[in-house]
């Protein structure tokens, strides 16, 4: 899987475009990546489009225990994904990490999920101030 990383620091936000085969890996690295860049409060823009294959509930399990090792808070995540299958697997996904991390919702149109970004990432703020 390929991977694209942008970051807009002005913004507070990320934009991860993975395009390929599924790899848990590209996402472990993702997140590792924020964690060590101090970016984990970010808006953050999965673009799943480009995504071919589906994660298993184990690599869905892993993922989520990776991002709740994380001690620091967690900005909003929006996954934009137009595959049913995947869009169905990370709807589950985001319920779980609802309970356990964040505000987390999945997108099939970029317009939408970049309105829902900027509208948590303001509620964010006001309640946990700039990290």
């Amino acid at each position: 899987m390929t991977g694209y990383y942008d970051r807009d620091d002005a913004r507070r936000r990320l934009v991860i475009t993975l395009q390929g085969a599924f790899q848990t890996a590209d996402v472990l690295a993702a997140i590792e990546r924020q964690r060590v860049e101090d970016t984990w409060s970010y808006g953050l823009l999965y673009d799943l489009r480009g995504v071919t294959g589906h994660p298993t509930i184990e690599d869905l399990k892993q993922i989520l225990s990776q991002v709740t090792l994380v001690e620091q808070p967690r900005g909003p995540v929006a996954f934009l994904v137009t595959d049913p299958i995947l869009y169905g697997m990370l709807c589950k996904y985001a319920a779980l990490g609802r309970s356990k991390l964040t505000v987390v919702e999945v997108f099939r149109d970029r317009d939408d999920a970049d309105r829902w970004l900027f509208a948590h990432a303001i509620d964010y703020r006001s309640h946990y101030g700039n990290h």
